[in-house]
């Protein structure tokens, strides 16, 4: 078999294997828990950092919580003398050896009682840094009697040694979402009497582990799919090309919005740069129309509506400068500071447009907002979620809608100011 024959097998074993896969999902209605609407899935700090830690925390004045820690302890298999403390939790602690995602600490019932601690690293999509948890365990070793390090994945697989190495014989444990968390989760819905709010809190997040652990599962067996060097080499090649094919899809989508807002009569203040490698920080990489034109000072100030592509889709509005040819972001501190009563104007104008409180939690943009598709579902480019890949077919249909409807936010902004 050649090397395209290879390809064009890896390519319909994948695809019998995706098809599968999403006829599961599909049926069993994962995509419709709340964290996968809101896009948050594999986000470790707010989602799943956040969640483990109510689910032990949040139910500290009833009867549940030493019992789900407890369940949870003994489904790690750690030592009786862990599973029978009782505990604290608190998440993102932070020491002078680095932050720690959830941190459990005994508490002391009496003096000369031995104080122990419970360090958990979650890793989805986060790389391991240098020495991060011998570093942990260089805290723990230090401020507490006993301890152990727990490294938390999707599949319990193992950190890079560069993480690891040397972390004392019996201290460190690997874990993971699929054996130990999404079992647990069952176990404490199985606690509650009664179907209420608190019962369905933890289905969802155990809805939502159920689809990131099938999607994993998913991309282990495809990569089992490889036997030998040519199925290596197929594989690589196909890899290569559907880099180059996203790249095509997200370029193909930007340029349409692009011409949606030229065929409805609007010029083009910023292009998309779709190297952002070849770019500084401040200058705009974004798709960029302006709203109005001020001078303020010796300079002239582009209000302007962004559409740009960074992990999700989203549109912006803020403050562009014009240098060297360039639109040069302009930090929304500096226009606050300097020229206050016309910063103040245009964000009241923006809260009156947009119906809602504005956001100013970036140095270049007053409003942000992720752009979402029809089902509303937020556009994940990525990770290219689903509907990234769908744009290959639909790419004009959607840019056609999200550049109308970024167009009637501008215009109502336009008129908001002229009334001003």
């Amino acid at each position: 078999m050649d090397l395209y024959e290879t390809c064009e097998n890896l390519i319909n074993e994948s695809k019998k294997k995706l098809e599968k896969y999403d006829s599961y999902r599909e049926h069993s209605g994962m995509d419709s828990n709340i964290f996968t609407v809101l896009g948050m899935e594999r986000d470790e700090v707010n989602t799943h950092s956040s969640m483990l830690y109510s689910i032990c925390k949040s139910y500290s004045k009833n009867r549940y919580r030493d019992s789900f820690i407890k369940m949870l302890l003994a489904k790690i298999d750690l030592p009786e003398s862990f599973q029978n403390e009782t505990w604290e939790v608190e998440r993102e602690h932070f020491t002078k050896f680095g932050r720690i995602d959830l941190f459990l600490r005994s508490k002391r019932k009496s003096k000369g009682m031995t104080v122990r601690c419970i360090v958990i690293e979650i890793k989805i999509d986060a790389c391991d840094q240098d020495r991060q948890l011998k570093r942990y365990e260089e805290y723990a070793k230090s401020n507490y009697d006993d301890y152990r390090i727990l490294y938390l994945t999707l599949d319990g697989k193992e950190p890079i040694e560069q993480s690891f190495r040397e972390i004392a014989e019996g201290k460190f444990n690997r874990i993971s979402f699929k054996a130990h968390i999404r079992p647990w989760l069952v176990q404490c819905i199985e606690e509650f009497t009664e179907n209420g709010i608190d019962c369905s809190f933890i289905r969802q997040y155990e809805i939502l582990l159920e689809k990131l652990v099938g999607e994993n599962q998913m991309q282990n067996d495809i990569k089992n799919l490889i036997h030998s060097s040519t199925d290596l080499l197929a594989g690589m090649e196909i890899a290569k090309s559907i880099e180059a094919v996203k790249n095509e899809i997200t370029n193909n989508f930007m340029k349409a919005i692009k011409q949606e807002f030229i065929s409805q009569g609007y010029a083009v203040l910023a292009e998309y740069n779709e190297d952002k490698s070849k770019s500084n920080k401040e200058v705009c990489k974004c798709l960029g129309f302006e709203i109005k034109k001020f001078k303020l000072g010796d300079k002239i100030l582009y209000f302007s509506i962004g559409i740009e592509i960074e992990t999700y889709l989203f549109y912006y509005i803020g403050f562009y400068e014009k240098i060297n040819d360039e639109m040069v972001f302009i930090d929304i501190n500096e226009v606050s500071d300097k020229h206050k009563r016309f910063y103040n104007s245009c964000a009241k104008t923006v809260q009156q447009a947009i119906g809602e409180e504005i956001r100013e939690n970036s140095y270049s943009s007053m409003y942000w907002k992720n752009i979402k598709d029809k089902e509303g579902q937020i556009y994940d480019f990525k990770h290219f979620s689903v509907n990234c890949a769908d744009l290959m077919e639909t790419y004009k249909e959607e840019a056609e809608r999200i550049a109308t409807e970024t167009i009637i936010y501008l215009e109502r902004i336009k008129d908001l100011l002229s009334d001003n």
